[in-house]
């Protein structure tokens, strides 16, 4: 037995001997050892097992304070902040401003004791400093204070960088100085001082090309007011291969709506991490980006050097879309050769939608007059930009006083600076005050199966004041009086419409008497005018003056209303009698003279 061994051996013994007496005895266990548990710091030592566990041993409470004097129980754990820095991509493109993430991580140290410390391993007010002496890059960041670090942990620090174009290739090194504060604690434990120190550092840095990306075009079928698709051809200009492309596109511009990109679906709460960008670049994440505004993402796959991919949006252009092209922003996430994650910075270019399509209405005029039928009319004038399929006119006056038969009216199709003339039958009450009445008309068209409203206008209509339906005169009515006289009566349409079926009935009153009071006239045309001829007697006695013949019609219009107009009076005139001269007497005699000697002759021959 050696001298190394003799207290090994000692210790053993003295176990077995208590786990024999607390055999013996039957007492309760007090401690419980695992198997090579023996020798094991307190802080160091295995869990408790349960009793099933084998390889233990009981020891009474009186063999525990008996093993306290054997081991010595550690002094407090002290520990201090041991830091390491990294870049998280130390690969930056040339050419570009970007951001690279600086990572500065605590691990700790274990001064005495067999646990870390977080109170005395924690470094505190920690100061970066990155100069770009060494470096290929320009770094605009050049200080920033992180706050404190506890062991275990890390934070990021943004670091802004420029890479020239001519440094493609070129390697270095950021110079890094973290300073911190952190508790240093004497080895009698008595005494706690704050301690500053800096860790110095050299993190690699390089310059190169990787996937890159550009917009070579971008363009929409979408008209302002319509929905469309807009096509991006993004192409692959960096010198590596980029996997499992996504693209995401948005619109800042007010009135555009991004929807479901080719190949995916709306990208919309998408939880993307954010990465360091293949195009040196930090940007926000896609879920930051999709609270701004409606997002879209395509899936587009493989994306090799040199290549290029038209990725098609669809896409909502509101009407009232006030400029004439709008902005369209893209990213890309991808894979690179490596197998890493990466974001592109944000692409932006702008989009030309064709624009809002219009209309003109001019010439708009009525036969509108108060109680009567009458007609609207206009001119519709498609004013492009593109042509349009099956439009439709609706008209809705202001007044419920004008009643359209149908307040939409349908034309053909109608390609741009092409017109058609539009009207619409309607009737005015007849408690409708005359003058312009505003009626709103809306064109309805089509654009790709896609109905359409465009712009509302507004004209005003003009309602006449009630006018006779006919005009009725007559000439050579001046009528000696106790004679009979044939007069002319002359009966105008004054309708706007086709008139038949017109009885004209007379009302002779006074010394006034027809031969017959009705007339008929089969049909007028709007401002056509029919004779009637009407054999009017004047009674003798009469006074020389104008008496009032009155006269009425009733009559069909063009949609088969049976109407009945006013009274109209005709002035008749009574003139002066034809003087008597003597001249009838004898030619009464004479006639009577001739009448007997033709009788006589008439006798005379039948007696022979």
């Amino acid at each position: 037995m050696t001298g190394a061994d003799g207290p090994s051996r000692l210790l053993v013994v003295v176990v077995c001997c208590l786990a024999l007496t607390a055999g013996a005895v039957g007492g309760t266990p007090a401690i419980q050892l695992t198997e090579g548990a023996v020798g094991t710091p307190p802080a160091a030592a295995a869990a408790p097992v349960t009793a099933s566990t084998p390889a233990t041993a009981t020891v009474p409470t009186e063999g525990a304070a008996q093993l306290d004097g054997l081991f010595t129980r550690p002094d407090d754990t002290v520990g201090e902040p041991d830091i390491a820095v990294a870049l998280a991509d130390p690969v930056v493109e040339p050419g570009t401003e970007t951001i690279v993430d600086l990572t500065i991580v605590n691990t700790g140290r274990i001064e005495r004791g067999a646990a870390l410390d977080e109170a005395t391993a924690t470094a505190r007010g920690v100061t970066v400093t990155v100069d770009d002496e060494d470096a290929p890059v320009e770094v605009d960041t050049v200080e920033a204070a992180v706050g404190s670090i506890p062991p275990g942990e890390s934070v990021t620090v943004p670091v802004s960088v420029t890479a020239p174009a001519s440094a493609d290739g070129d390697e270095g090194e950021l110079d890094v100085d973290v300073e911190y504060t952190f508790t240093e604690i004497d080895e009698d434990d008595t005494e706690a001082d704050d301690e500053t120190d800096t860790d110095e550092f050299d993190v690699p840095i390089e310059v190169g090309e990787r996937s890159r990306f550009e917009i070579d075009n971008a363009e929409t079928d979408a008209q302002v007011g319509t929905d469309g698709t807009v096509d991006v051809e993004l192409e692959n200009v960096g010198e590596a291969d980029a996997e499992n492309v996504r693209v995401t596109s948005r619109s800042p511009t007010g009135g555009v709506t991004i929807g479901a990109g080719s190949g995916g679906g709306t990208a919309t709460e998408v939880d993307t991490p954010q990465q360091p960008d293949g195009n040196g670049g930090g940007n926000a994440s896609l879920n930051e980006r999709a609270d701004m505004s409606t997002e879209s993402a395509a899936f587009v796959g493989e994306l090799d050097e040199d290549e290029d991919e038209t990725v098609s949006f669809d896409s909502r252009i509101d009407s009232d879309l006030s400029v004439e092209s709008y902005l369209l922003e893209v990213t890309v996430v991808y894979e690179d050769e490596d197998g890493i994650l990466r974001e592109s910075s944000t692409l932006a270019t702008a989009v030309e939608p064709t624009g809002a399509q219009t209309f003109e209405l001019d010439g708009v005029d009525s036969s509108l007059e108060v109680g009567e039928s009458g007609t609207i009319t206009a001119t519709l004038e498609n004013t492009g930009p593109e042509a349009v399929e099956t439009p439709v006119v609706r008209a809705e006056p202001a007044s419920d006083r004008i009643d359209l038969g149908e307040d939409r009216v349908a034309v053909a199709d109608l390609d741009a600076d092409e017109t058609a003339n539009v009207s619409f039958d309607a009737d005015v009450s007849g408690q409708a005050d005359p003058g312009p009445r505003p009626v709103t008309f809306t064109v309805e068209y089509g654009i790709d199966d896609e109905r359409l409203d465009g712009d509302p206008f507004v004209r005003r209509v003009p309602v006449r004041a009630e006018q006779p339906a006919f005009t009725i005169t007559a000439a050579d009515a001046e009528i000696p009086a106790g004679t009979t006289q044939t007069v002319r009566l002359n009966v105008t349409n004054n309708r706007a419409e086709e008139l038949s079926n017109i009885n004209v009935f007379l009302y002779p009153d006074g010394p006034l008497s027809v031969d017959s009071d009705e007339a008929f006239i089969s049909d007028l045309e709007p401002g056509e005018r029919e004779t009637v001829a009407v054999e009017i007697s004047v009674d003798e006695g009469a006074s020389q003056r104008e008496y009032p013949l009155e006269a009425d019609f009733r009559y069909d219009t063009e949609t088969d209303d049976d109407l009945i107009s006013q009274v109209y009076q005709v002035p008749i005139t009574a003139a002066e009698p034809p003087e008597d001269d003597g001249l009838l007497p004898s030619l009464v005699s004479l006639f009577g003279l001739v009448a007997l000697l033709v009788g006589g002759a008439v006798v005379i021959r039948r007696r022979r």
